[in-house]
Parts: C-alpha cells; structure tokens; sequence
C-alpha cells in the first residue's frame, strides 16, 4: 500500500512539473510568434 502511495506521489509532483514546464513553452513560443508577426 505505502509504495504504490510514494510512486503515486512521486508521479504525481512529475506530472506537475512536466504541465508547468509544457506551459511555459507555450508561453515562449506564443511570445516568439506575436514578436514575429508584429515585426
């Protein structure tokens, strides 16, 4: 029971790190593209 609770943890706090990375590059390349298109 405990280690499937640790690794789901664990799973979990990657989760929320791959999503808030995945995020902010969107962000940058959102950023990239008005740059682009406004020049």
């Amino acid at each position: 029971m405990e280690p499937s609770f640790f690794t789901f943890q664990g799973s979990g706090i990657y989760f929320v790190i791959a999503a808030i990375s995945a995020s902010f590059a969107n962000f940058i390349i959102a950023m990239t593209t008005t740059e682009l298109v406004g020049n």
